[in-house]
């Protein structure tokens, strides 16, 4: 499977060669006229829409192909209305001026090299649509010979008082030999499975390289990785700059550590690649001591490009890559004007290949040394599985482009180099806050996770969404990366919390040694085993033992943990609970505990005493009674004769 470039459909193709038949009518000869800008549309409901244009460069046998929509979403027909097309008088001579062209801001001397009725029939009926066809063949075109060069296209629809509306793009024209640009593309396959799985069925040139966060691969997508140039991102694409302003590298390290675990064999060896909207010290010595195979900087906003200077925050042609201060680690520097005309508008729309192209005609001219040049397709790149990116076929197909892998640039000797700030924190990294809670809050489920017989279960999926919630993709959501991070947050506080100690209590030890009663509660879904930590304040109460017990899910039980007291008193006790290797589950609770050690042995000896005194008050008694009855007479013999 190869990228299916933009074409127009069997209908379109059948409707451009009758439209080329009639090229003596449709197409009008070459008059000089100046462009008219956009106006506001004078009549309601009239929509206009460029449709279609092929091909992408124009060479001396070439005819352009124009495709434009009308639609009448009005109530009465509408009449006379008229489709032209006009060109640039003279190219536009650099990249700059693109932008400008494409939005209306920029007037250049144009002729009119096309002009159609919309309809056969003069009339746009009430709630209709007509498609017109434009064909301007290569004598009407009458491009410079021996040149190449982009020229502004105007087409426009006009009605009995002028313009009403007005699309505007780009024709490329090539007569002459280009300079080659070697191009490497990297395509951040984030965000989730289904678009991973899009981007790897929808780009399949071997040429072409993917930074893959392996917690979004599915099989599908695993097999076609085994072909391609891949690197590997931290698990989530976590926020690089955000983690290494705030010093949070214990985030870093989970998310690289769960990005092997889960990267498949094909990624096992792969280098990581740091995604940093904007590089600074911080972010440079983070990445560097993970031993970060490269750092790609992708400014959000302007204002957090590389400092580069004199080039309106763009590379100087070709600078792929540039030193930041004496490290050895590569800053990858893609060109954003390219980059961003890749993902601008929609799928489907025939303007962005057209830009696409012009940039790239450009850019051929302005990098006469051939030096690399960087494109990124990032998060907000996206297609739906059932097209192709027009714009993509255009850029690879371009006659000046050299795909080249990103291990060319890599290798490459970099012409410029940066001194990087110690640190530039943007209004759009994750407050320090958060980054702090969710570092405690990974801790402490790692520490719970061990308690339980499958650690995997419990913790994988609220560390999920944390991580997820990290993510450089929503840098540019503030707002709702901020509630993911407060819900996710709340999900691991709550299976914290569910396993508990009762609050404060005052508790009475009467004797030197006794049991102190310790009710645990487990409230999660699966069993725990935790170990009782008791702590006294004083030396007067010796703990002696932290009993381990095991709670079944949704239970509790009463854990009787032995103390010896060696004195009277008072003493303030903490109690914890912890895993098997020490590590803290629950905040200490305070309880105080009132020693009262010689009221237990008095009462003993008071209980001992009484005992005795029973004992011989009881020996005494019975011993009177013997004597009473040895002193009574004989009884007397009955009377014989009674």
């Amino acid at each position: 499977m190869t990228i299916a470039g933009h074409r127009l459909g069997r209908r379109r193709l059948a409707s451009l060669v009758v439209a080329s038949v009639l090229l003596a009518t449709a197409a009008l000869p070459v008059s000089a006229s100046p462009t008219c800008p956009a106006q506001d549309d004078p009549l309601d409901g009239v929509t206009f829409g460029l449709t279609g244009l092929d091909p992408g460069v124009l060479t001396t046998t070439s005819s352009l192909f124009i495709e434009a929509s009308v639609t009448n979403n009005g109530l009465t027909s509408v009449a006379d209305l008229v489709v032209s097309v006009s060109l640039t008088t003279d190219p536009l001579e650099d990249r700059a001026l693109l932008d400008p062209w494409e939005k209306g801001d920029l007037d250049r001397s144009s002729r009119e090299v096309a002009r159609r009725p919309v309809t056969t029939h003069s009339e746009v009926a009430a709630l209709a649509s007509e498609t017109v066809f434009l064909a301007v063949p290569p004598s009407v075109l009458a491009f410079p010979p021996d040149t190449s060069g982009v020229y502004g296209l105007t087409v426009a629809l006009e009605g009995p008082e002028g313009p009403i509306k007005t699309a505007r793009t780009f024709v490329t024209w090539l007569d002459s030999e280009p300079t080659a640009i070697p191009l490497a593309v990297i395509v951040l396959a984030s965000g989730s499975v289904e678009r991973v799985d899009t981007l790897l069925d929808t780009v399949d040139r071997q040429e072409i390289s993917f930074a893959v966060d392996p917690m979004m691969l599915s099989p599908t997508a695993i097999a076609r990785l085994a072909s391609l140039d891949t690197y590997l991102l931290p698990a989530y694409n976590v926020d690089l700059a955000s983690l290494a302003r705030a010093g949070s590298s214990g985030i870093l390290d989970r998310a690289l550590t769960e990005a092997r675990l889960a990267a498949p064999p094909s990624l096992a060896f792969a280098p990581w690649l740091g995604v940093a909207s904007n590089v600074d010290q911080a972010v440079l010595a983070l990445a560097s001591d993970r031993h970060v195979g490269a750092i790609l900087s992708m400014p959000v906003f302007s204002t957090e490009a590389l400092p580069l200077g004199g080039y309106d925050g763009q590379t100087p042609p070709g600078s792929a890559m540039v030193n930041g201060d004496a490290s050895s680690t590569p800053i990858l520097v893609p060109d954003t004007r390219l980059s961003s005309a890749l993902i601008a508008g929609p799928s489907g729309n025939v303007t962005t290949p057209a830009r696409v192209t012009a940039e790239t005609a450009l850019l051929s001219q302005e990098n006469t040394a051939g030096n690399p040049v960087l494109v990124v397709l990032g998060p907000s790149w996206s297609i739906e599985s059932d097209h192709r990116s027009a714009a993509l076929s255009a850029l690879v197909d371009s006659p000046w482009v050299r795909l080249t892998p990103i291990a060319t640039v890599l290798d490459y000797t970099p012409p410029a180099s940066v001194d990087l700030p110690s640190s530039t924190p943007s209004e759009t990294d994750i407050p320090l806050s958060s980054l702090t809670s969710a570092g405690s809050s990974l801790r402490g489920l790692d520490a719970l996770a061990m308690t339980v017989s499958d650690p995997s279960a419990l913790s994988d999926p609220v560390i999920a969404s944390l991580l997820s919630a990290l993510s450089f993709d929503h840098r540019t959501d503030p707002l709702r990366r901020g509630t993911d991070i407060e819900s996710a947050l709340a999900t691991i506080d709550g299976l914290r919390s569910s396993v508990s100690l009762p609050g404060s209590s005052t508790l009475n030890l009467i004797s030197k040694s006794g049991n102190i009663p310790v009710t645990v509660t487990n409230d999660l879904s699966v069993d725990v085993t935790v170990t009782i930590v008791l702590e006294s304040s004083s030396p007067i109460l010796v703990v002696e033992g932290h009993p381990e017990v095991t709670l079944t899910a949704g239970s509790s039980e009463q854990v009787l943990i032995p103390v010896t007291a060696v004195s009277s008193g008072n003493v303030t006790a903490r109690v914890s609970l912890t895993n098997a290797e020490g590590t803290r589950l629950t905040p200490v609770t305070e309880f105080s505990l009132r020693i009262r050690a010689q009221w237990g042995d008095a009462f003993t000896a008071v209980m001992i005493g009484l005992g005795l005194l029973l004992l011989l008050a009881g020996t005494l008694r019975t011993i009177r009674r013997g004597k009473s009855d040895t002193r009574q007479g004989p009884s007397p013999y009955p009377d014989e004769d009674a």
